[in-house]
């Protein structure tokens, strides 16, 4: 039985006239004729009575027209079922973050996210820099935040926001209350650096050297959260990468802006995929609100 063919029969129910009907799929009147006659041969009944330039449903013609609005009507929502199906059959949707972001992005975003699909299940993995790119090789994720750009062929990159550069100090450090610090304010002061094969690492290197200003590490560390810890301990100082709200634990220190031209963009990682996550979109659009709300603090 042809499906355009019960439409048609039930538009011309609903507007009285061949034409009208025809105009709502997008067919001659010709054309629908042919298909209404199709329709009652199949059938073995007569559908409409020809009155002048009308189609009048005949008895049968009544008779048929809810089972025919049930027919379509059951076609037209095998596609949400479909979805459905393939909702049901996805796992959790796999997320992959820098360990920095969890607190003040990925998580305010599942929050909102969990608004639209209640019952969706998660699986946030933390990674450094360059072992979320091993997960963007092995494509054991759906979607990932981390910095720009990625030097991979199987990753869609979309920018979401730049973040400056801010010295981090002790509390009761001298130069904690300055508007700003330069690199040349801090050059006689213990620096706890990160390690050179950090992407944050190269930048600060990049924009000190251009300067002209020697600002040797004194200490180095791995993480980022090792690098706080010292500050605390009185070590040093050390120049981070901050989002509002990253860091939360900031009583024992101070983060002053560094005069520099420096910054460093983040960016949402989609795997290509021809069958994505069902929620993927919906968390990327809930990631570009957590990030207009740290903007706006």
């Amino acid at each position: 039985m042809n499906i355009k063919s019960l439409r048609l029969f039930i538009y011309v129910i609903e507007e009285g006239t061949l034409g009208k009907a025809a105009e709502r799929l997008n067919l001659s009147q010709p054309a629908a004729s042919r298909l209404l006659r199709l329709l009652e041969e199949e059938l073995g009944i007569s559908l409409f009575l020809r009155v002048k330039k009308r189609l009048v449903p005949t008895q049968e013609g009544n008779s048929f027209y809810p089972e025919a609005i049930r027919i379509v009507a059951s076609i037209d929502s095998v596609p949400s079922f479909i979805k459905q199906i393939r909702k049901d059959n996805y796992g959790p949707l796999r997320i992959v973050s820098l360990p920095r972001l969890e607190s003040s992005l990925i998580l305010p975003a599942i929050t909102q996210l969990l608004q639209t699909w209640p019952n969706i299940r998660f699986n946030l993995e933390s990674y450094f820099r360059r072992d979320i790119e091993r997960r963007f090789t092995d494509d054991f994720y759906d979607v990932g935040v981390g910095t720009l750009p990625v030097p991979m062929q199987n990753v869609e990159t979309e920018y979401l926001c730049s973040s400056k550069f801010f010295v981090v100090l002790p509390k009761n450090h001298p130069l904690a209350d300055k508007a700003t610090l330069t690199a040349k304010d801090l050059t006689d002061l213990p620096y706890i650096a990160l390690n050179r094969h950090t992407l944050l690492r190269r930048i600060i290197d990049d924009n000190v050297d251009s300067s002209g200003i020697n600002l040797a590490p004194y200490h180095e560390v791995s993480t980022m959260t090792a690098a706080y810890d010292m500050v605390r301990a009185n070590l040093g100082f050390t120049i981070v990468a901050q989002l509002a709200n990253e860091n939360k634990n900031i009583d024992s220190i101070r983060l002053v802006p560094w005069d520099s031209a420096a910054s460093i963009d983040y960016g949402i990682f989609r795997r290509i995929t021809d069958q994505p996550h069902y929620a993927v979109e919906d968390f990327i659009t809930c990631l570009r609100t957590a990030n207009r709300r740290i903007s706006a603090d």
